[in-house]
């Protein structure tokens, strides 16, 4: 599933940078290329699951606006392969930055109306060939100065 459709993307992008970007094969092509713009949209919301699996059930929906422009961002990135001027790279660094706060709970990601969408419960969280859930390992964080200090005096007890 989509985050962004072709047509979300060439409302964002201009027409003209669209059909050079998926034609970079073709510099004389007039048309946008559907199947590559399809296709980068596919990769690129592949890249987005990748951060959002381990809080939230994939793919999202309802699909929140935000989702929608990181997907564009990084399909416009991935379009342009090593030829991306710098305005790429910065959006598709922030939006690749913003998923990561996503991922560790930094940011919630909410509906176009302002609801949190659920996020993963214990019942569906991910597990690791452990057994061990994303928050078995926050719950066991403890703050330094609850934690034992290993002093020389504390070792020869050993």
């Amino acid at each position: 599933m989509q985050y962004a459709t072709p047509l979300d993307f060439e409302n964002e992008v201009e027409t003209q940078e669209t059909i050079q970007l998926t034609n970079l094969d073709n510099p004389s092509a007039t048309t946008v290329n559907s199947d590559r713009l399809s296709q980068i949209l596919d990769t690129a919301s592949g890249e987005i699951n990748s951060y959002l699996a381990t809080r939230y059930n994939i793919p999202v929906v309802p699909i929140p606006d935000i989702l929608k422009i990181y997907c564009i961002d990084i399909a416009w990135y991935r379009l342009a392969k090593n030829n991306a001027p710098e305005q790429y790279a910065t959006r598709y660094t922030n939006a690749i930055a913003r998923l990561k706060d996503i991922e560790k709970g930094v940011m919630l990601l909410v509906t176009n109306e302002g609801v949190a969408i659920a996020q993963r419960t214990a019942t569906n969280a991910l597990v690791d060939d452990r057994g061990f859930t994303l928050n078995d390992w926050s719950a066991s964080y403890i703050p330094s100065e609850e934690r034992p200090s290993f002093t020389e005096q504390r070792l020869r007890l050993y």
